[in-house]
């Protein structure tokens, strides 16, 4: 646990005081740190001040963490690789600080902790919206729900395998308990008893594993993802009719056109540009986006208006899709489909030859699609190398041209500039993998990207001047205790962050930079990611660090995201576009509503990350055996974790599978060093692997050294470019350990 005086910090006291019991002496602190001659006196001065400001206690020549830390009641939200997210349970609506519960650190349990976990926890404040807690004790299992996939019969019982990563145990079902469930079917349970021999009760049969779409279903269900909409929902849906020209402008004959993904259902942007024929705005551009008119359909307080909110946004997986609105509105009305009238609401942008935004001016329309294009369309229009009618070229050249211009109001800006690739599953109607492929992003994705952007900063930018509530984006800048982590992590190799400076997205840039065409390029991308705040909705404006904007909402996605919804009532509202009230919030109910959806989008993401995982490892599955190329992706004091070159598929090392020597962590490099070799495995490092396990019920797979050696990046070799070895094949197609 080596900290020299410069990184060592208060959080780095609590959290290690907080994982003993009783006083400790400052001599046992500077042991446990490696704090060793004038480091000392940084040492007594930080642990002196922590004592003035009551952070800690001092007792003769001991020191304790004060009893009045709260005692609290904490329930899971999420697992992440080397923390929990938690909340203060029961009052999630009226706190939105949040909670992490370190697993290497602040977990002192025999077994994981899963989602809708309740503990007993002491918690530890670290900033006014971030508090560390340590696990006491778990509440009572009782009545504690999981879903599993059972095997057996109704007849004589059978064991139910948890689908969460973090169960570990398989639950015994007698058969009086089965629920008539069969073979392979997809359970829900309850826990009866976790000691000794665990049992449960089998409270609903879901479906089952032998089913298409049974993948996701687990996610769907192990989130609590609602599926089927009110009986009034989907009639007030099918109802619903295009609204007539009357208090609308007429934006028909503008070619608005749509750009979306070839699998695309649902379109609820559209875009248009041309040059400013302005005298005074040399070089610059005027564009329109327009959005669906969602707010016209989903008024509040109505069961349509329920649904959507329970549901928070749509959760896109490979195999189906589970949309926040009925498809009578997500994929018809409210689908901006090709020359068919569409309600929207939509915003003229003006723009000046540096890509700044002039003047924008919100309008209630109707308009009509003039085409439906895909990104790859467009971007082969661009690059000439495809066949178009002249009015669509003129379209697509307008667009990269406005779009050439607002590039250079990016490089200005300056946002924080990360690539990770993203894994796209590729299934049959049966939902059997046939490929996985990496999204390639081209410069026509980019284009609707910086266009959405500036109708969100117009959005953000209206409501604010205006003074009225809006749903903003907001992204906190990184932590001190982060940055520094990222800082020591570095530290030694050709790599760096400057200290003294206040960061901004560009010094993280610099650093991507300096890794470009590395074998370490990916880990640093992954390292910078890491560091970063998780963005949130809150009705405060604290700017968007990311993308590094002072003011920033979501507005153009209002089928997809209730967040959008909101803004586009309140952007109503303040033009008086409609004669309903469609905003009647206090603030009170906005900041509920705030941290309802942004932990619904939490969960989205866990379940699509869930689904994706759970289709790559059946996809490896009838591969276990083999040898597979990989990079170090995290280390903790018990496991490596590594993703596959090609697939992107993340896989688990335990420590014990390294039997050359015995390894252990050391947190300032984040490596694990060989007691008797002196061998390190560090982030970065490229190694062979051998596939152990593969489990596509949880998504989890484990894998073993190929062979007892690795390259070892030595904390980022400068010179050292990206190796080229093929994958061979194990001699065994499974081996045991």
């Amino acid at each position: 646990m080596k900290k020299n005086k410069t990184s060592l910090t208060r959080t780095d006291l609590i959290q290690y005081m907080s994982s003993i019991e009783g006083q400790i002496s400052r001599r046992e602190l500077a042991r446990a740190f490696d704090i060793k001659g004038e480091e000392r006196v940084f040492l007594k001065s930080l642990l002196k001040e922590m004592v003035e400001e009551g952070a800690i206690l001092k007792s003769g020549k001991s020191y304790a963490l004060p009893e009045t830390h709260e005692i609290a009641t904490l329930k899971i939200l999420e697992e992440q690789k080397d923390c929990y997210i938690a909340a203060f349970h029961e009052q999630e609506s009226e706190n939105s600080s949040e909670i992490v519960i370190l697993k290497d650190k602040f977990l002192r349990l025999k077994k994981d902790l899963s989602q809708d976990d309740l503990v007993i926890a002491r918690i530890f404040r670290d900033s006014p919206k971030k508090y560390y807690a340590q696990v006491i004790r778990t509440v009572s299992s009782m009545n504690r729900i999981i879903v599993g996939v059972f095997f057996g019969d109704s007849v004589r019982g059978g064991d139910v395998e948890p689908t969460h990563k973090g169960e570990r145990q398989v639950f015994k079902v007698p058969a009086s308990k089965t629920h008539n469930a069969q073979d392979g079917d997809i359970v829900r349970i309850e826990v009866l008893s976790e000691a000794h021999t665990p049992m449960a009760s089998i409270i609903e049969v879901i479906g089952s594993i032998k089913k298409s779409k049974a993948l996701s279903l687990i996610s769907i269900h192990t989130y609590n993802i609602p599926v089927e909409f009110q009986e009034k929902s989907i009639q007030i849906a099918n109802k619903a009719k295009i609204p007539s020209l009357s208090g609308r402008t007429d934006l028909r004959n503008i070619p608005l056109v749509t750009i979306d993904d070839e699998d695309a259902r649902d379109f609820d942007d559209a875009v248009w540009a041309e040059p400013d024929s302005d005298p005074s705005n040399p070089n610059g551009w005027r564009i329109l986006v327009a959005i669906a008119d969602v707010s016209h359909y989903v008024l509040p307080g109505t069961p349509l208006d329920q649904d959507a909110y329970q549901r928070g946004n749509s959760v896109y997986f490979p195999d189906q899709v589970v949309p926040m609105l009925p498809e009578a509105l997500s994929n018809e009305l409210c689908s901006l489909k090709p020359n068919e009238d569409r309600g929207c609401l939509a915003v003229h942008l003006k723009i000046d030859g540096r890509g700044s935004l002039k003047h924008y001016e919100f309008v209630h329309g109707l308009m009509k699609s003039y085409a439906r294009l895909t990104y790859n369309q467009v971007q082969a229009i661009h690059n000439g190398t495809t066949d178009a009618s002249p009015e669509i070229i003129k379209i697509v050249t307008n667009l990269f041209g406005a779009y050439k211009t607002l590039e250079k109001e990016r490089e200005h800006r300056e946002p924080l500039d990360l690539n990770l690739p993203e894994r796209k599953v590729l299934i049959d109607e049966k939902s059997i993998v046939q490929s996985i492929v990496e999204r390639v992003r081209l410069e026509s994705h980019k284009l609707i990207e910086e266009f959405m952007i500036l109708a969100n900063v117009a959005a953000a930018k209206c409501l604010e001047q205006k003074k009225h509530l809006c749903m903003y984006r907001v992204h906190e800048h990184p932590t001190e205790e982060k940055i520094e982590s990222l800082r020591e992590f570095l530290k030694g190799g050709p790599l760096s962050l400057a200290k003294g400076q206040v960061f901004q997205p560009k010094h993280f840039n610099q650093l991507i930079d300096r890794a470009k065409e590395t074998s370490y390029e990916r880990s640093i991308h992954t390292l910078v990611l890491r560091t970063q705040a998780q963005a949130i909705y809150d009705l405060q404006n604290i700017g968007h660090f990311g993308l590094n904007l002072r003011t920033y909402c979501h507005f153009t996605s209002p089928i997809r995201r209730y967040a959008d919804l909101l803004v586009h009532r309140a952007l109503v509202d303040v033009h008086r576009f409609s004669t309903s009230k469609l905003f009647n919030y206090s603030e009170k109910q906005f900041k509920n509503i705030a941290e309802h959806i942004s932990l619904t989008e939490r969960q989205a993401a866990a379940a699509e990350r869930d689904t994706v995982d759970r289709y790559i490892s059946s996809y490896l599955y009838n591969r276990i055996g083999e040898v597979f190329k990989a990079q170090i992706s995290g280390v903790t004091q018990f496991a490596l974790f590594v993703s596959f070159e090609g697939t992107g598929a993340d896989a688990i090392l335990p420590l014990r599978l390294l039997q050359d020597d015995y390894y252990t962590f050391d947190e300032g490099s984040r490596s694990v060093i060989g007691r008797s070799t002196r061998k390190s495995y560090t982030i970065g490092d490229t190694v062979e692997v051998i596939l152990e396990q593969s489990n596509p019920f949880t998504g989890q797979m484990m894998v073993s050294i190929a062979r007892q050696s690795n390259t070892p990046s030595k904390h980022f070799q400068s010179a050292q470019k990206k190796p080229g070895l093929k994958a061979g094949r194990s001699q065994q197609k499974k081996r045991r350990r």
